[in-house]
């Protein structure tokens, strides 16, 4: 994991995701709920214990949470995950989809 005031990133050594903070001058566009396009953008984690780790880091940083870590299990036996939204309204989630 990577962090400073401009940004956070994640990687597990084949994807990396990152959240910047937006530059002020498209801070109009916020994304809404409902909009075409983007919905929301779920990424893996090794163990279920990193979707916890992951909770606590938002927790810390005062990230809105929209569903706590639990087992969703509308998406399958076993699958547990957090949902947030980032600085611009976007919905993320981390999750654990043991196989």
């Amino acid at each position: 994991m990577y962090s400073d005031k401009y940004a956070t990133g994640w990687s597990n050594k084949i994807t990396r995701y990152w959240i910047v903070k937006v530059e002020p001058k498209f801070k109009a566009a916020r994304h809404q709920k409902g909009m075409v396009g983007f919905h929301h953008y779920a990424f893996a984690l090794s163990k279920k214990k990193d979707v916890d780790e992951l909770y606590k880091f938002l927790i810390k940083n005062k990230a809105p949470i929209l569903d706590p870590p639990a087992e969703y299990l509308q998406y399958g036996k076993g699958y547990y995950a957090v949902f947030f939204k980032d600085l611009d309204g976007l919905k993320l989630e981390g999750m654990h989809f043991p196989r």
